[in-house]
């Protein structure tokens, strides 16, 4: 509801035709007509209308040196406005001049009110609670009836001021204690009736005032006769309501979003009220807080345990260890705990598996599950509970992560998928078969007995399991490996070769790069925390909705078991599709599926079981799959040296996704659906950056995929190691290779390492070899290169000069950006067409000069000296051409020159293609350059430069002439109309400082950009 002083205020703020009162001219001549004595008299604005403020200051003159002459110096309307077309005889805004420098007035008249309706609040509240409701209901009113009248007469606006500020400190007092007064007379059932019957009834006076308004223009009249309306509502935040209405000034949606803002958020606030339907009026703290007046009223958290009735299960850890009310958390606390331990037994056992083996990372893990997994039964209370956890936690981390390796490294690329899906499907298995147990026995105790069992047969059966070849290899124990490999073909009745195990040579030293591979790759540590983020996203999603598998609406062992059935053919699909569609098609849509059914939960109610029930396990059943792609794909982007790190610290992740979990969904006491929108959203960020990855599918190495990629910038090579053939220029390019080059850990040799020459003769060489190496001394030997020469070939910038090529990249656009900078104030000084004519020369002559660089050092100042050319080209010659083209055509002129750097693009690879030497390449690319710095002399300085610059002569004769060129006449009387400048304006970037408007518009462009 809005109040009286609104209403008026309304009636008046509004902006009325208006202009100074100058009957002092008449003085002059009494007989000037009124259009003559307003040209006489007022300036004019730049829309043609006569200044509403403003006025030309009087004059002793006579009229006819006032028509000669005219008046120039200007004020502030002197002797009041003459008001006209106005909808009211009157208003506070005409009788007291609230117009100009005073409209803001009517706002502060405005806020007095709204403050005298707080001041009003404050005094007669507690005035009521003292003398009662009916006086300080009759009181107000009285006051209300003579200052509506004092205001109705006032003189001038501070004495309306006054006036309105009584008014409503009345107003607040009779509307709250006459609604206090009306509710406690009004039983329960009628209450809500009476209350909207008073706010129809404020209703029917805003109607009825708005017909009295529309009757009686006189502001004065209407104050008078409104006095019995009633239709007044009192609202302390209408206080404000004047002051952000002003705020408008600045832009008009301010008040808009300040106070939808508002209104919205108290929306939400509502929230936290009680319901008041049918209840009776409270007459004591107590009531109101929803005490008894009489009986127990203080209360504590039990003191002497619970009673539990109606559980599904005999025995669960929240009813022995009474995790209910204020204890509730803790079952998160303890989730978190087996996930933290989690976490340490990745940390503890993924380096232990590197110094001591797969198999012993697996056997010391599996007997600290098996003991702690029935301790974690014998637990008296909960936080011996929570240890057992952890340590099951250490021992369930070391156990996956090795198991999983140790199974891979024995697999072959052909079959390394399936037996990484199989063993998740094993685990779908004993999820169905957990289900079942949990569902006969409903003990939580005996149930943690039973599930041990199956870890007892592990702890005996793995102390049989081989340990893993490459891994003996890798430590140098090749005899070990070698009767390994015997004993694994013999069971699959195969026989390996005696010239294949002859090639298996024991490594004197032992290479341990480990995650130093990852510092030194910048391609390894993108897939590394690419596939890092996909499997701690992954985890979080899966555990999320793991743990809430009871609070989905449906039964806990249905849905368990449905768990458990999704995950089995999740496994048998990863086998086939992981071989059909490739690791990362298959990673990225079953993370974008699987966040997306996830989010898609908050599409609907909790109380639609089913829905949500549906959604979570579908959601469960492609993140189960993503996760099994991820076990392949961890093994096969990362090198034998980095791969059980790589593995360790993927799991580290995925425990950390574990750990978070339960803590996130922890969150929905505050709203259940804030743990869905971050564990969706993760997955779904995931599956989008998983595009990055590269494809795996039957590939033996990382390094091989690598290669394939980088041939341009890492090209096959070797060291050029002529210097064995002075011993004997017989040598085949095999042997050469052999004697002189030391292998890399898959076989091949070296790109960046040569044995040190000896000058020993081919016999020594053969029957001692090289061991000490150094990078390549003499050269390298490049070969299945796409082109025939490249700046990498040339200049050698492989092995540690390979980063300089990114370096020479970096030194153009540097030249690009201090081009950008020197001339664009030069074209601002010199013009725009001198500004684009040097910087192609400089582009021409440094493209060649490129072409013909003897090393990278030359080549790169030379880049340089282009970039520079290149972007004072680039800015100068956009500017230059769209000062001269219309604005009808300018946008079309602009995107044809981007349009022309297209098809540049096109025929550039096309020469490429054709030209396979990056000299005679270049030498080409300079040629249309050639043509562009003879053409840039003939075309036309910028006329709006000229015109700026007060060189309007030459101005016109270029635009005589385009007129000519376009068969155009420029009429006479226009090309009168330009006026030679007598001062230069030479503003520059001083102008974006000066103009706020240029300013804004200035950053945002260069943001955009």
């Amino acid at each position: 509801m809005v109040d009286f002083g609104e209403i008026l205020r309304t009636i008046g703020d509004f902006d009325p035709e208006r202009h100074c009162n100058t009957d002092w001219i008449l003085r002059a001549d009494p007989n000037l007509t009124t259009d003559e004595q307003l040209n006489l008299t007022l300036p004019r604005e730049e829309d043609g209308t006569f200044s509403r403020c403003q006025m030309f200051i009087p004059v002793d003159w006579d009229i006819g040196a006032i028509r000669e002459y005219g008046l120039n110096e200007t004020a502030g309307c002197q002797n009041g406005w003459v008001y006209y077309n106005t909808l009211y005889d009157a208003t506070i805004v005409t009788d007291f001049d609230l117009v100009c420098d005073k409209s803001n007035m009517a706002e502060v008249g405005q806020t007095v009110f709204m403050t005298s309706l707080l001041a009003g609040s404050f005094i007669f509240g507690p005035i009521a609670e003292s003398y009662g409701r009916r006086r300080t209901t009759q009181l107000p009113i009285a006051i209300v009836l003579l200052f509506v009248i004092v205001a109705g007469v006032s003189p001038n606006f501070y004495v309306y001021i006054v006036s309105q500020f009584i008014v409503g400190s009345a107003l607040a007092g009779y509307r709250m204690n006459s609604t206090v007064l009306a509710t406690e007379w009004i039983g329960i059932t009628k209450r809500s009736f009476a209350s909207c019957l008073s706010q129809m009834f404020g209703g029917l006076g805003q109607c009825a005032m708005a017909g009295l308004v529309y009757v009686i223009r006189d502001w004065r009249v209407a104050q008078q006769t409104a006095v019995g309306l009633g239709s007044i509502a009192y609202r302390v935040a209408g206080l404000l309501s004047p002051l952000l209405n002003m705020l408008a000034v600045y832009h008009q949606s301010i008040p808009i979003i300040v106070f939808s803002s508002l209104t919205v958020v108290s929306g939400a606030l509502v929230l936290l009220l009680p319901e008041t339907s049918r209840k009776e009026l409270p007459d004591s703290t107590n009531e109101a807080e929803g005490k008894r007046e009489y009986g127990l009223n203080e209360t504590t958290r039990c003191q002497n345990g619970w009673v539990y009735y109606n559980t599904l299960y005999d025995a669960t850890i929240v009813t022995d260890f009474d995790l209910v009310c204020d204890q509730a958390n803790l079952l998160e606390v303890a989730r978190a705990a087996l996930m933290a331990g989690i976490l340490v037994g990745c940390l503890l056992f993924g380096p232990f598996a590197e110094s001591f083996g797969r198999k012993r990372a697996a056997q010391i893990p599996v007997v600290v599950t098996l003991i702690f997994t029935v301790t974690t039964g014998l637990s008296p209370n909960f936080y011996l509970y929570c240890a057992s956890q952890f340590m099951v936690g250490i021992g369930y981390g070391g156990y996956r992560l090795n198991c999983v390796i140790l199974a891979t490294e024995w697999i072959g690329v052909s079959k390394r998928s399936c037996g990484a899906c199989v063993t998740q499907l094993c685990g779908a298995v004993g999820n169905l078969i957990l289900a079942g147990i949990i569902y006969f026995i409903r003990d939580w105790r005996l149930a943690q007995f039973i599930t041990a069992a199956p870890t007892a047969v592990i702890a005996i059966y793995i102390w049989f399991i081989p340990e893993s070849a490459r891994w003996l290899l890798g430590r140098g124990k090749t005899e070990e490996a070698k009767q390994l490999i015997i004993k694994a073909a013999a069971i699959n009745k195969r026989t390996v070769p005696d010239s294949l195990l002859e090639k298996i040579v024991v490594k004197e030293t032992e290479k341990k790069e480990g995650i130093i591979i990852l510092i030194q790759s910048s391609v390894l540590r993108k897939y590394f925390f690419t596939i890092l983020l996909a499997w701690f996203s992954l985890n979080v999603t899966y555990y999320c909705l793991s743990f809430n598998v009871g609070n989905f609406g449906l039964d806990i062992f249905l849905t368990q078991a449905m768990f458990g059935l999704t995950e089995l053919p999740a496994h048998v699909l990863c086998i086939w599709l992981l071989e059909a569609l490739g690791r990362r098609v298959s990673l990225m849509s079953t993370l974008l599926i699987g966040g997306f059914l996830c989010i898609l939960i908050l599409a609907f109610p909790q109380s639609n079981a089913i829905a949500v029930t549906a959604l979570a396990i579908s959601g469960r059943f492609f993140i189960n799959w993503a996760g099994s792609i991820c076990n392949v794909y961890v093994q096969e982007l990362f090198p034998t040296s980095f791969r059980q790190t790589a593995s360790g610290l993927g799991s580290i992740a995925s425990r950390a996704g574990g750990l978070l979990s339960p803590l996130l969904n922890m969150l929905a006491i505050y709203h259940w659906s804030i743990s869905i929108i971050v564990f969706s959203s993760l997955t779904l960020v995931s599956g989008a950056l998983s595009y990055l990855l590269p494809e795996t599918r039957r590939k033996s190495s990382l390094i091989q995929l690598m290669r394939q990629r980088q041939h341009v910038s890492d090209p096959e090579r070797h060291c050029n190691t002529d210097w064995i053939l002075r011993a004997d220029p017989n040598l085949t390019t095999d042997e050469q290779l052999n004697l002189t080059l030391p292998r890399e850990e898959d076989g091949t040799f070296s790109r960046c390492q040569m044995f040190i020459p000896v000058d020993w003769d081919i016999g020594a060489i053969r029957e001692y070899g090289l061991n000490e190496t150094a990078g390549c001394q003499n050269g390298w030997v490049y070969y299945n290169t796409l082109y025939e020469t490249t700046i990498v070939t040339d200049f050698n910038l492989v092995c540690d000069q390979a980063n300089l090529v990114e370096v020479a990249q970096s030194v153009f656009m540097a030249g690009v950006l201090i081009g950008s900078i020197a001339f664009g104030p030069f074209a601002e000084s010199f013009g725009r067409k001198r500004a684009t004519q040097i910087p192609a020369v400089i582009m021409f002559i440094f493209t060649v000069t490129t072409a013909l660089c003897p090393n990278i050092y030359l080549y790169s100042v030379s880049q340089f000296l282009l970039g520079f050319g290149a972007g004072g080209y680039r800015v100068n010659c956009i500017i230059l051409s769209t000062e001269w083209i219309g604005a009808s055509k300018r946008s079309w002129g602009v995107c044809v020159t981007q349009l022309f750097s297209a098809v540049g693009q096109c025929v550039l690879a096309g020469v490429m293609y054709a030209i396979r030497h990056w000299r005679l390449a270049q030498l080409i690319t300079a040629a249309p350059l050639g043509v562009v710095v003879i053409y840039i002399w003939f075309i036309p300085e910028s006329a709006r430069w000229l015109f700026n610059r007060g060189r309007t002569e030459e101005a016109k004769q270029l635009i005589v002439k385009a007129a000519a060129i376009n068969k155009r006449t420029v009429p006479d009387s226009l090309l009168d109309k330009i006026a030679v400048n007598d001062t230069v304006n030479r503003g520059g970037i001083k102008l974006i400082f000066r103009s706020p408007l240029l300013t804004k518009y200035f950053f945002t462009v260069v943001l955009a950009w």
